[in-house]
């Protein structure tokens, strides 16, 4: 096949648009996943705020206190994928991600399986009936630690 100008510019604009659509996805992609992470962080932000209340309420028995520590743990195994490589500031989407969680992922892996740990423990409190004021607090000792290291406040 000879490539005439037209051709040649043919096929540079179909480079050029599949380049386009490709970047496009890529950034409806990363767009999704930190709306995912920005709502499973919201959760468990209303579910910790839930479960502060009933402690200084005095009633940690209501089904509503062990849902918000459920709700805690399911949030927290999925902590981990929600950072994939390019979700960060550098996708020029608004994060309060800061680099460094892509900079040392094993820090951050050990701090999500933290706190699935820590929150697992509280879930198993609620449901034996025990005291969850110590669990509680691993909880938040665990959520402090990583916004220390990972989030832009």
């Amino acid at each position: 096949m000879r490539k005439t100008p037209l051709t040649k510019a043919l096929l540079g604009g179909a480079v050029a648009c599949t380049l386009l659509l490709t970047m496009a996805n890529s950034m409806a992609d990363t767009a999704e996943i930190m709306e995912q992470r920005q709502a499973g962080f919201k959760t468990m932000g209303k579910s910790v705020k839930a479960i502060r209340n009933a402690l200084k309420a005095g009633d940690t028995t209501t089904p509503a206190v062990k849902d918000a520590a459920a709700a805690i743990n399911q949030e927290a195994s999925q902590l981990a994928q929600w950072f994939p490589e390019g979700s960060g500031p550098e996708s020029g989407l608004s994060t309060d991600a800061l680099p460094y969680i892509w900079k040392n992922t094993e820090k951050f892996q050990r701090i999500s399986q933290d706190l699935i740990s820590a929150s697992a423990k509280l879930v198993s409190a609620l449901d034996a009936g025990a005291d969850i004021d110590a669990p509680f607090k691993a909880v938040l000792k665990t959520c402090k630690g990583c916004h220390q290291s990972y989030r832009a406040d």
